[in-house]
């Protein structure tokens, strides 16, 4: 007899599968399934076990994101110069990020996909403002799916509703330092922030910040040069480290063309999803993610210019309803963005 895992505990994990590369599942969901017999079970893939005690989710919440640290490879030719951002105030330009998907995983005892989803659009607002110190200012841009059948486009609801309820159309006031490190971030209508999903929000700007900026390091560098920043961020409530290598491919005028080759590990925690039976768990045992491309910077601000970037994530969750073997499920998914503006 095959057990579902409940509609809700699905969209978490697919979400966790994706949120890394433009989208999410959305903070409000539905209610739970009903919680199959005891005896349910079904039989996953043969899978790694990584053995360590599991990150608990009720855990004190340490600050996020932390940078571990930047460590410059190579300095590159001459003339090297220290590269800053946020030099000078600036009017809004919109980035736009496009996310040619497919997916493809194991679910319900049974394999699907691989499987193309309508192309997701969406991408901020970009201005810089003038004060005792230049002000980075996002504007959430409203998110858009390609024209597809209905059943297909419903598929891509796990992936856009955290971009509309967490960041579409959305003001944020963020102190970022001329190297392109974010500091506090203030959302211009939760100044005190007491809705709900701050923290949700935070992390996913924070997350998709660190997919897309390109951080200067301090030293001064030239074409050629190549460094490495390591960072511990928040994904969907899961815990990540991120090792990001740049390479400063080439400079024209104020134009910095930048290679970037980005992983993201989730090792084994338990994940805190909303709507499980009662008794029942859900546990990461890991996510896999590679970010691959070429973006263009200017010395405006961290955000790219233009871009473009593959991605492919591999994530495996097991969910925990009772007596019996744990309900598997994993993804494989791949992503191609392509970052324009305006």
């Amino acid at each position: 007899m095959h057990a579902h895992v409940p509609g809700v505990a699905r969209r978490a994990t697919f979400a966790l599968a994706l949120a890394s590369a433009v989208a999410g599942c959305g903070s409000k969901r539905r209610a739970a399934a009903t919680p199959p017999p005891a005896d349910a079970a079904v039989a996953g893939p043969v899978v790694h076990d990584l053995g360590a005690t599991p990150l608990r989710p009720d855990e004190p919440h340490p600050p996020m994101p932390q940078e571990l640290r930047t460590t410059v490879l190579e300095t590159g030719d001459p003339p090297r110069t220290v590269r800053r951002y946020l030099t000078t105030p600036a009017p809004e330009r919109t980035l736009t990020v496009r996310a040619a998907i497919t997916v493809h995983g194991y679910r319900d005892g049974a394999w699907y996909g691989p499987t193309e989803l309508p192309a997701i659009t969406d991408g901020f607002g970009i201005s810089v403002e003038a004060g005792a110190s230049p002000t980075l200012v996002l504007r959430g841009l409203e998110g858009t799916v390609a024209d597809a059948a209905p059943a297909i486009r419903a598929s891509t609801d796990d992936v856009t509703a955290r971009w509309r309820v967490l960041l579409e159309r959305r003001r944020v006031a963020i102190a970022a330092d001329a190297r392109g490190r974010l500091g506090p971030i203030t959302f211009v209508d939760d100044p005190d922030r007491k809705r709900a999903d701050d923290e949700l929000a935070t992390d996913e700007l924070v997350q998709r910040w660190l997919a897309l900026a390109v951080p200067w390091p301090d030293e001064p560098i030239g074409p050629g040069a190549r460094w490495r920043v390591v960072t511990l961020l928040r994904v969907g409530g899961a815990y990540f480290k991120q090792t990001a290598t740049y390479k400063l491919a080439a400079v024209e005028g104020d134009r910095h063309t930048v290679e970037v080759d980005l992983t993201r590990l989730a090792e084994r925690q338990l994940l805190d999803v909303p709507g499980l039976p009662a008794g029942a768990t859900a546990e990461l045992i890991g996510i896999v993610r590679s970010v691959k491309g070429t973006v263009v910077v200017t010395s405006v601000a961290p955000l790219p210019l233009s871009g473009e970037l593959t991605s492919t994530q591999s994530t495996h969750a097991q969910f925990h309803l009772g007596p019996g073997a744990p309900i598997d499920e994993v993804t494989d998914d791949r992503a191609t963005l392509t970052l324009t503006s305006k």
